[in-house]
């Protein structure tokens, strides 16, 4: 029984039609492939595939290759730049979830990411992961905002928004993945309830830098709840809200 769906619209940019697809979560350790698709438009004909297990052969496989079981998948909509000759694909975390043991250096590298692909090949241009070594399902859930930055001194960068579940919103630079509004990696303590499911050592903390002004999320919180206490945990450099 197959678990594999189309869960969004294709991206219809450049006569192809480029699609993901979801899975269902916790079925099996051995469910369909992530594998992102583009064909023709007029003719149907698949153009190439990229595969965030086998991200290197991008050519439609020959008879007899099959994509890799497992592998992150894309369930949520996509964005292209035609001029940039880029498509943005949001990915998820591997399933099961929550199991982190066994997972290729793919796996690890493209799970809970953002990926830029080459429209016409397929090949990959950049990646940024948001979530190392996920266990908690923070798959990279909407499609990708794309606009143009001006800053003060009148430059543009071309700019991503990609927004997660964990309710952070990464200001990239399209062109390479590289982050225009920086995250910091804050290392936290690896522990874990099963021999061999380690927890990755640091995570992102991200800070808005809007107007010249820094907003943290401990700003957000006593904005926004000004009843609730916060408290400042020094060895993790990261706020904790506290209800009265």
């Amino acid at each position: 029984m197959s678990h594999a769906r189309l869960g969004s619209p294709p991206v219809i940019v450049a006569d192809k039609i480029i699609i993901g697809g979801a899975v269902n979560d916790n079925y099996s350790t051995q469910e369909q492939s992530g594998v992102i698709r583009a064909f023709d438009a007029r003719t149907g004909a698949l153009l190439w595939n990229w595969d965030s297990g086998n991200p290197d052969q991008t050519a439609p496989l020959p008879a007899g290759q099959t994509y890799t079981t497992n592998s992150p998948n894309s369930w949520s909509i996509s964005s292209a730049d035609e001029a940039l000759g880029m498509v943005y694909i949001p990915l998820g975390n591997q399933t099961p979830d929550q199991l982190g043991m066994g997972r290729s250096a793919n796996v690890e590298r493209f799970s809970s990411s953002m990926v830029a692909l080459d429209i016409n090949t397929g090949q990959l241009k950049w990646v940024q992961q948001f979530v190392h070594h996920d266990l908690w399902d923070m798959d990279v859930p909407a499609q990708p905002v794309l606009f143009d930055l001006t800053k003060a001194d009148g430059s543009v960068i071309p700019a991503l928004v990609a927004s997660t579940k964990q309710g952070d919103l990464y200001v990239l630079d399209r062109r390479t993945g590289a982050a225009i509004i920086p995250a910091a990696r804050i290392e936290k303590p690896v522990t874990s309830f099963l021999v061999a499911n380690i927890l990755y050592p640091y995570r992102y903390w991200l800070e808005a830098r809007l107007l010249g002004f820094t907003v943290t999320f401990c700003d957000l919180v006593t904005s926004l709840l000004p009843s609730i206490e916060i408290s400042n945990r020094q060895s993790s450099d990261c706020c904790y809200a506290r209800g009265q």
